[in-house]
């Protein structure tokens, strides 16, 4: 199984690459190679976020990366003490 990169589609500008690399490293999925944030053009306040990663090999990682190859999205709630989510996609 090929490795395959993350993507945050949309995501508040006020949230810093620290943040993001520690609530990935949380997941477990693997060793973080690369974070790139992408602006997006029509929305001053997000941009998309892009995360190269060299996935684990245990069958809770394989079990996350089967799903994003079959096109469908993972939910990361970031802050338990709120209701929001970033939703976290296979990047074409």
């Amino acid at each position: 199984m090929s490795d395959i990169a993350l993507c945050i589609p949309r995501i508040s500008v006020n949230f810093t690459k620290n943040y993001i690399n520690e609530k990935i490293r949380k997941l477990n999925w693997g060793f973080i190679e690369n974070i790139n944030e992408i602006p997006l053009l029509k929305e001053k306040d997000f941009k998309r976020i892009v995360i190269k990663l060299k996935w684990n090999n245990n069958s809770s990682t394989i079990h996350y990366k089967n799903l994003l190859n079959q096109g469908n999205c993972v939910k990361l709630v970031y802050d338990t003490n709120l209701p929001w989510f970033w939703r976290i996609n296979k990047f074409n």
